[in-house]
């Protein structure tokens, strides 16, 4: 079963479509097919250096393990419930290489992908981790688990695909933005505040920066382009000109 929030597209077909497509089909690919390169020209400069939001997540972070020795007796360290990592400050540092692609449709929806070369951010990141020795399921000595600093994250040669519904395909056709999403060869690195220069500590930062800061760096972009303000234009602008194109093929 598909998570929830998550898009069920039958199979996706590309434009432009093959015989026997839906018109409405046929009308949103030529109304994209006359934007793409416009969007994909504007939208680096549109969303250079803006902010995307401050994500916060809640999760144990698995980093407590690290506190036992080489010799760990009956007693050994472990996450203490959830962990809380946050990022802050947030902004798109680079998107570079954009091109549209071709439509690609479901049953009453649509997907615009962009491909791209590179997609960067920048920010902070601040996590605490509760832990706590544990012997014979019982619970010991408590310890913090803390750091902060910046981070940047890449996508690299990957695409950011606009996600759309279609409403009233069969009368006054018009898209609506449903969400976005974010795909691409991810790196993420961390400059801790302060490098630790203790060898457990070097340890840490290098797990903490494969966990779960990755996963909010990939909500806060697929939330970034869903709900900014060049996705909702971009939309206005294809619903400009399907209204345009229904009015004419009603006249004719």
């Amino acid at each position: 079963m598909a998570p929830p929030g998550a898009h069920n597209f039958s199979p996706l077909s590309e434009g432009p479509q093959m015989p026997g497509a839906t018109d409405w089909q046929a009308i949103v690919t030529a109304s994209w097919d006359s934007i793409k390169a416009k969007v994909a020209a504007d939208l680096p400069k549109a969303v250079a250096g803006k902010p995307l939001s401050d994500h916060t997540y809640n999760e144990q972070l698995g980093v407590c393990v690290l506190l036992n020795g080489p010799n760990t007796g009956a007693a050994v360290w472990n996450d203490d419930g959830a962990g809380t990592v946050a990022l802050t400050s947030l902004k798109v540092s680079d998107f570079t290489s954009v091109t549209g692609q071709s439509a690609r449709f479901g049953t009453l929806q649509v997907e615009l992908p962009l491909s791209f070369a590179l997609l960067a951010a920048s920010g902070r990141y601040a996590y605490v981790q509760p832990c706590a020795q544990f012997s014979l399921g019982k619970k010991g000595a408590p310890a913090r688990l803390n750091g902060a600093g910046k981070i940047s994250a890449r996508s690299e040669r990957g695409s950011l695909t606009y996600q759309l519904k279609v409403v009233d395909p069969d009368k006054a056709l018009h898209l609506e933005l449903t969400g976005a999403k974010v795909d691409g060869q991810r790196t993420v690195n961390l400059e801790a505040d302060g490098q630790p220069s203790n060898a457990l500590l070097r340890i840490l930062l290098g797990s903490f920066s494969e966990g779960s800061q990755r996963l909010i760096i990939s909500s806060a972009l697929d939330s970034f382009f869903s709900h900014g303000e060049f996705g909702r234009d971009m939309v206005n602008e294809l619903n400009r000109i399907i209204g345009a194109s229904l009015a004419q093929r009603a006249q004719g």
